[in-house]
């Protein structure tokens, strides 16, 4: 008379670790190992998954914060702050998100013109992350005037290609004009971003000061 034997899971001892695995004939599956230390181990099995239960999860050491949970044959992360060494790079993000901010703004003081010379106001080197994204270029703050009948201009620049530009030929004493925006294609490599203000007629005064400047947003596409 044979007894029939059900595979069951046992603990074996393996060095200072304790590993689970099937007992059947001897070439059951190895299963995780906890060390001395209590950290559980996989490298007994490298193909080795770890799968929530349908109505459970993982939770903080308190036994009722959430982290990883599935439910419906959904899973949810919450109650997680993504470190700054994070890099998302490479993470997919849907159509229209804005995936970098930099912020390009005066500093070193106010710039002040009184000639036709197109000046640099502030700028940045820029690679972007993705060549098929589009850029927007959004202004932020003003530049202003100090003389009467002046007449001021702002350009953008990506390298020596002006992007967009905006002129105001009725400058009057107290104005201010707002930094404007514009938007292109993104481009492989590095380029250089300006912004440059113009003084279009002499002895009129065009200023901007520190803190005024721009924004890039790179927008997914």
């Amino acid at each position: 008379m044979s007894t029939l034997r059900a595979n069951t899971l046992k603990p074996i001892t393996s060095g200072n670790s304790l590993v689970l695995q099937g007992d059947s004939g001897g070439s059951g599956v190895s299963g995780p190992s906890i060390d001395s230390n209590g950290d559980v181990d996989f490298t007994q099995n490298t193909n080795a998954k770890v799968k929530l239960p349908s109505g459970g999860g993982i939770y903080e050491s308190d036994g009722s914060t959430e982290i990883l949970t599935e439910s419906s044959g959904a899973v949810t992360l919450k109650n997680t702050s993504i470190s700054s060494t994070v890099s998302l790079a490479n993470a997919s993000f849907p159509t229209g998100h804005v995936i970098k901010t930099t912020f390009v703004l005066r500093t070193g003081g106010t710039l002040s013109l009184t000639d036709n010379t197109i000046t640099t106001a502030c700028n940045t080197n820029y690679t972007c992350v993705s060549s098929s994204n589009k850029l927007i270029l959004m202004g932020l703050g003003v530049i202003t005037r100090g003389s009467q009948d002046g007449q001021g201009a702002m350009y953008y620049f990506l390298d020596s290609d002006m992007k967009g530009e905006n002129q105001n030929r009725d400058f009057k004493d107290s104005d201010e004009m707002p930094i404007f925006s514009v938007t292109f294609d993104c481009y492989s490599g590095t380029k250089e971003i300006l912004l440059k203000i113009q003084s279009l007629s002499n002895n009129s005064v065009v200023d901007i000061t520190n803190g005024n400047g721009f924004a890039i947003l790179e927008i997914q596409q």
